[in-house]
């Protein structure tokens, strides 16, 4: 039988489930088993969508070394004899996952969106390449285990089929610690989360240098600005509103593009949107291709005269 190990990171609780889908699409009708991989009691959101928990009980286990969890994962791909692992593709994933690979020799692939089967109904992944424009179709090779990243929001778990979830508790796992200790923590409350904003209004080169205007037609629409990568390669954004391949994955009601080329590493991001409308100089950009409405013209010019617009149409209802 299939066995799949999903690492449920405590930080992405909620993304690392969606991975359960993942697995569906995998194996498909054939049977497999799932466990979930949680670091000292960080499993209940696992219960009912997963075969077996494996709660490593060990408070000299710290969840940001990646050292020790490397040295656990492999253990356990080893004792279990894991086909898949998965991790979500966050900050912490991306660096814990080809590390897992390196250390058991298996094949990895990075930050997946999709998954198909070939004529022989040997899985394919779908992933985009980095640093050039197009998506890559990968296949691994058999008799090894496949480590994967998953991109967060790029799959939906229904929960539809409820499981008996069995705990299994190990506290004798040996692991070496790494040489890095927490001094102090402080949470970061992100007001600007552009995952589950219904309307975006996302920037580009080409309103580089007007990118300020966004915030005042983003509030005027109850929206969020987000932007492509030469934003904030100009640090004009905090990575958090990103949309892109190393930023975030979104899927709003309405996404209105400014100034965006649309390179694969941006509109893979774009996931399930409903309306794209695309302002752009250059109706030949990719991303026009993509979009519902195309106009052609200068992005700060449109965001001036549409704010302009809505500030009459406000004055008006008000009279």
């Amino acid at each position: 039988m299939h066995r799949a190990l999903v690492y449920f990171e405590k930080e992405n609780c909620q993304h690392a489930v969606q991975l359960l889908e993942v697995l569906r699409q995998l194996y498909g009708n054939e049977a497999f088993e799932c466990y979930a991989l949680t670091i000292n009691g960080n499993g209940q959101v696992c219960q009912g969508k997963v075969d077996y928990v494996l709660d490593v009980q060990n408070q000299a286990l710290k969840p940001y070394d990646q050292r020790a969890l490397t040295d656990v994962v492999s253990t356990l791909c080893k004792t279990y004899d894991f086909d898949h692992l998965l991790f979500v593709a966050s900050h912490f994933g991306r660096t814990l996952a080809p590390r897992v690979a390196i250390r058991l020799g298996a094949a990895f692939v990075s930050e997946i969106t999709a998954v198909r089967h070939d004529a022989d109904s040997q899985p394919q992944f779908i992933a985009p390449e980095a640093g050039v424009q197009n998506i890559g179709v990968i296949k691994a090779k058999a008799g090894k285990p496949v480590v994967l990243t998953v991109r967060p929001d790029t799959f939906q778990y229904d929960g539809s089929q409820e499981k008996t979830t069995k705990q299994i508790k190990l506290s004798d796992l040996e692991f070496k610690a790494g040489g890095i200790r927490q001094i102090s923590r402080h949470d970061n409350v992100d007001n600007n989360d552009i995952s589950d904003c219904e309307l975006l209004i996302s920037g580009g080169g080409g309103i580089a240098k007007h990118f300020e205007a966004l915030a005042p037609l983003a509030k005027a629409l109850r929206g969020k600005v987000s932007a492509s990568r030469p934003i904030l390669d100009r640090d004009l954004i905090p990575r958090s509103a990103l949309v892109g391949q190393s930023g975030k994955t979104v899927s709003p009601r309405l996404y209105m593009a400014l100034g965006i080329h649309g390179a694969i590493q941006h509109v893979v991001a774009l996931e399930r949107v409903e309306h794209i409308i695309s302002v752009n100089t250059n109706v030949n950009a990719p991303i026009c291709s993509l979009s519902e409405i195309v106009v052609h013209g200068d992005a700060a010019t449109f965001v001036d005269k549409m704010l302009k617009k809505i500030m009459e149409d406000n004055s008006h209802a008000t009279d």
